[in-house]
């Protein structure tokens, strides 16, 4: 009964199905971050008054492994660079996730560095009473990125759009 869950084959997941399943359940607003996050870096938002709007990754551009580059924006950016999506950004990114289109990560690595760097400073204090280190997880950011999937499905959906819009057709060119 069992033996079809549990078998020991090298069973493939059939990126087709999740591939048509995420579609199914993608919406403009959830291709617009999908978009931000593949194909953006973030942009600094408004700064010294002037706006710095996200800018493209060259799409020529490798990681040192040969990879694709993958941006890393938080909420707060996505918000910036989309601020008619304000307040639905998390709700956007849990779908793009649910689907394995999108991940998150924690900059944790300068935390703890940071940390470490305070722990060796109350030690080699020559203090009768040493600063107690902070542990400053106010520091941590939540970064989103895309993964390869989410890229294979912008992909797909970006060549669906080119390909049912033909473009100015020669009605309609007076001729």
């Amino acid at each position: 009964m069992s033996d079809g869950i549990l078998a020991d084959d090298d069973a493939r997941i059939d990126e087709t199905h999740l591939i048509l399943r995420a579609i199914d359940d993608l919406e403009t607003p959830h291709i617009a971050v999908l978009d931000l996050l593949v194909n953006y870096y973030p942009g600094s938002g408004y700064f010294d008054g002037r706006w710095e709007p996200p800018t493209r990754v060259d799409p020529d551009r490798r990681t040192p492994s040969g990879g694709p580059i993958r941006t890393r924006w938080t909420e707060h950016d996505l918000d910036v660079a989309r601020p008619g999506f304000h307040g639905s950004v998390p709700s956007l990114l849990g779908t793009l996730q649910r689907h394995g289109l999108a991940v998150t990560e924690q900059d944790i690595k300068k935390v703890l560095e940071q940390y470490q760097k305070d722990v060796r400073k109350a030690a080699n204090s020559k203090s009768a009473r040493p600063p107690q280190p902070e542990f400053k997880t106010r520091d941590l950011k939540m970064h989103w990125k895309a993964t390869d999937l989410g890229s294979h499905v912008l992909d797909y959906l970006l060549k669906e759009q080119t390909d049912a819009d033909p473009g100015p057709s020669a009605a309609g060119t007076g001729r």
